[in-house]
């Protein structure tokens, strides 16, 4: 078997951004830029890039999420893509993944992630959590699991997922349910449950 095919869609945030001469940040770093950086991605995935937009995440509105949606599966079928990883901001992680999970009727992973630091800090969490996403939406145990939040070593459906604090790193935690699973020594996924009984809606 080879390896998998996983498309990561870029759209800014903060894993993007780096601080300007103010000290102020934005999005100038695209999908490519981050992974340049991962010494063994190829080994585990066949990765292309999509840059959907370079913005911060509450600038994102319900019709780019539809957009968004509608590339991705446009993507999986026509280039057979296994598995799709969304970088975007988190001030609106919560409830762009959401939409997403509403919208999306594919038994590929749809995963999300971000960063809480931007790329000029020196505790950066992007490359970190792109590269977990990427082993999540690499995962057969991942698929028909509806959208999935990556973050900080953690996976969560995003129907669950809630974002309880403004720069902590864990920021993102499922109140009711807990995770669906974790990332185990940055090398192997490990799902604990499956999310309950779920729905998806496909707009006309």
């Amino acid at each position: 078997m080879g390896r998998p095919k996983i498309l990561i869609i870029s759209t800014g945030g903060t894993i993007a951004s780096k601080y300007g001469k103010n000290k102020e940040y934005s999005p100038v770093l695209k999908a490519q830029d981050i992974i340049s950086g991962f010494g063994k991605i190829d080994c585990i995935a066949e990765i292309e890039t999509l840059q959907f937009c370079n913005i911060l995440s509450f600038s994102l509105t319900p019709n780019d999420i539809f957009e968004l949606v509608n590339i991705a599966r446009k993507e999986i079928k026509e280039k057979k893509f296994d598995g799709i990883v969304v970088t975007q901001g988190t001030a609106t992680m919560e409830e762009t993944s959401y939409l997403a999970d509403l919208l999306w009727d594919s038994d590929i992973p749809l995963v999300f992630t971000g960063a809480m630091l931007n790329a000029s800090e020196r505790e950066w969490d992007g490359p970190r959590n792109l590269f977990h996403s990427i082993l999540v939406a690499s995962s057969q145990e991942a698929r028909d699991k509806g959208v999935l939040v990556c973050m900080a070593g953690e996976i969560h459906a995003a129907r669950d997922v809630t974002k309880i604090h403004k720069t902590n790193i864990n920021t993102f935690t499922s109140l009711n349910f807990g995770p669906l699973g974790i990332i185990l020594n940055n090398n192997r996924v490990v799902f604990y449950r499956t999310p309950l009984l779920r729905k998806s809606f496909k707009p006309e």
